[in-house]
């Protein structure tokens, strides 16, 4: 009889592009300590089965026909053996003994459920040099790295799914939400890691010294960025996305920056502004979108003055793909009224 894992290390793919994770994984694993990877293939009907890769660690290769991150993610949760369970991508490359350190800071602090580490966005060659620093890199490319030590993260600061690992017991009966993160269903939604980290530190936060998760800097992941991510369609995009997914995840209005560029001009050269302006405005659009779409009339009115106030009939070389498709069905009237509410631009950050 094998014997149970300790570890379980969860990848959701709907790709074959694992491989790199699960090598990285396997080279950082010495502990004579059993150790599962389970890869939820997601969206096909492939043959599942375990393949043991060494003495301690077994590959458990599962499928998840209905599509869906959320979908994937919650079944490997349903499978999954160990005892600590660590989450991390198919386009993530763990550095060095990551998974070792996890479990044995899970065991020199038994009193703590949750743990992550820092997220370094691995641009290809010949990437911009504004880009790597740009102030919306955590948004774009899931840069994280919060701070320099080991420690407790701030107060409302919670990893994101590339690099994060909980105790098995600390989550029994929650799940990733079906609503959120990319689907068939969804489209390219967001946000399924962070709204389940937040369920988590909310959770232990009363009962763990860190008060949700302890950040280790030596468990690092570097995140690989294909050169389509380059592209300023590609970002205004992923910020709409962000904005209805705010819209969906929040029952309030929500904020990436109280003072947004169009309204607050910056002394910042293009492209990079062109980002940040356009980023906001098709941010506060998913909003608007997705609000109209479900009937909240009163949170639509809120944004449909704050996209008026950034003069949005002006700035169309910022559409992103799915904000031009868009403008059009839900007949955004720009009108003079604006209420304090959107002129205040209060931060409310979500």
């Amino acid at each position: 009889m094998e014997p149970s894992a300790k570890v379980s290390v969860l990848i959701a793919t709907n790709r074959e592009n694992y491989r790199r994770t699960v090598g990285a994984i396997i080279k950082g694993w010495q502990l004579a300590v059993p150790l599962e990877i389970i890869v939820i293939r997601n969206g096909c009907r492939e043959e599942e089965r375990t393949v043991r890769l060494s003495p301690t660690i077994n590959m458990v290769l599962l499928t998840e026909p209905v599509a869906g991150k959320s979908n994937a993610l919650n079944r490997g949760l349903q499978e999954a053996r160990g005892e600590l369970l660590i989450f991390t991508d198919d386009d993530a490359v763990p550095s060095g003994r990551w998974a070792e350190k996890y479990y044995q800071v899970a065991r020199a602090y038994p009193e703590e459920a949750c743990f992550c580490g820092p997220i370094y966005p691995l641009f290809p060659p010949g990437t911009p040099e504004w880009i790597p620093g740009h102030r919306y890199a955590s948004i774009l490319y899931a840069y994280f790295a919060p701070r320099t030590t080991e420690g407790a993260l701030a107060a409302g600061v919670v990893p994101f799914g590339p690099n994060f690992a909980v105790r098995k017991e600390a989550i029994r009966g929650l799940k990733f939400r079906l609503n959120l993160g990319p689907s068939a269903v969804n489209g390219a939604l967001m946000g399924e890691d962070v709204d389940f980290t937040a369920l988590v530190r909310d959770r232990v936060c009363i009962t763990t010294e860190s008060r949700g998760f302890r950040y280790l800097p030596e468990c690092a992941v570097a995140h690989l960025i294909s050169p389509d991510r380059l592209e300023v369609l590609w970002m205004m995009e992923r910020f709409f996305q962000l904005g209805r997914s705010r819209a969906i995840r929040f029952d309030r209005s929500s904020h990436i920056s109280n003072r947004p560029a169009l309204l607050h001009p910056i002394d910042v050269a293009e492209p990079e502004r062109a980002v940040i302006e356009g980023g906001e405005l098709n941010f506060y659009y998913g909003q608007y979108y997705e609000c109209t779409m479900q009937g909240k009339s009163e949170r639509a009115a809120y944004f449909k003055e704050i996209l008026t106030l950034m003069r949005i009939e002006k700035h169309s070389n910022y559409y992103s793909p799915s904000m031009a498709a868009h403008v059009a069905d839900v007949r955004l009237a720009i009108g003079p009224r604006v209420s304090g509410a959107a002129a205040g631009m209060h931060p409310q950050y979500g």
